[in-house]
């Protein structure tokens, strides 16, 4: 069975580049849906109850580090990507601190 990833980037050509030029499909994954800032992000994955959460760092509304910290206490397993393109190390050792 094929599990579900969410994408969330406010950028809507990382959010293309990710659906089109990624094989989800041999990764045994298919895209759930995806949001473009925090809080929609957060409702999407009430609504859709996706496998896999993949957020950028910095977004409107609450930020990918504060997704993940939200998520982590009612889902602790979920297996949550974090991208960034920013050279900062406090980001890093934010999302390690929430797994």
């Amino acid at each position: 069975m094929m599990k579900t990833i969410m994408l969330v980037d406010d950028d809507p050509h990382i959010v293309k580049a990710l659906t089109d030029h990624i094989d989800w499909p041999s990764l045994g994954l298919s895209i759930a849906g995806t949001a473009s800032n925090g809080l929609d992000a957060l409702e999407l994955f009430h609504s859709m109850h996706p496998d896999v959460v993949m957020t950028d760092v910095y977004l409107p509304g609450m930020t990918g580090l504060e997704i993940t910290q939200t998520l982590r206490r009612d889902h602790p397993h979920l297996p949550i990507i974090i991208l960034s393109g920013y050279d900062e190390f406090e980001n890093a050792r934010a999302a390690m601190r929430w797994g």
